[in-house]
C-alpha cells in the first residue's frame, strides 16, 4: 500500500464552518490512502488579524 501526505495549506478563519468546508475539499481531492494535515485552527477557528481579541478584558490579566 502506498501512502502519500496532503498538507491542505487553506487560509483560515473564524468561520468554523468555511474551514471545515475547505477541508472537506481538500479530503475530497485527496487520495484515500493520504494522510491529510490541516492548518493549526482550522477546526477551531483562527485568523491572523487577533484585533478582534483586544477589546477582551479578565481583570486577572
Amino acid at each position: 500500500m502506498k501512502t502519500s501526505v496532503t498538507i491542505g495549506q487553506i487560509p483560515t478563519s473564524w468561520d468554523i464552518e468555511k474551514n471545515l468546508a475547505m477541508i472537506d475539499q481538500v479530503l475530497t481531492e485527496s487520495g484515500p490512502d493520504d494522510v491529510v494535515l490541516a492548518p493549526e485552527g482550522a477546526l477551531s477557528g483562527y485568523d491572523p488579524d487577533l484585533s478582534p481579541l483586544r477589546n477582551l478584558y479578565h481583570p486577572r490579566c
